[in-house]
């Protein structure tokens, strides 16, 4: 898949998602600001709520990375992230 469809990961299944999560947990974040523009939060914050604790982890792994840049951050609590971050600390 190539960076500029991050936002069709929506379309995936929950196993391809989390695939492409670990993928994305490998990225260089100066690269970050693209994955945010093309989409990617929405996606990982739908695999905060997945039934893997794998999936959860390394979705938030990501999340945390992304949100080092200001801009990120905002987009990142914006979209929604903080609700679902928050009930995996209560888990």
């Amino acid at each position: 898949m190539a960076l500029g469809h991050c936002a069709e990961l929506a379309a995936l299944s929950s196993a391809e998602r989390r695939q492409v999560c670990k993928l994305m947990n490998k990225v260089s974040y100066p690269a970050g600001a693209t994955i945010v523009k093309e989409g990617a939060i929405p996606p990982l914050i739908a695999l905060l709520k997945d039934d893997t604790s794998e999936a959860q982890a390394n979705a938030a792994d990501v999340l945390q990375k992304l949100a080092r840049n200001a801009e990120n951050a905002v987009t990142i609590v914006k979209d929604g992230a903080i609700p679902p971050l928050i009930a995996l600390l209560k888990d």
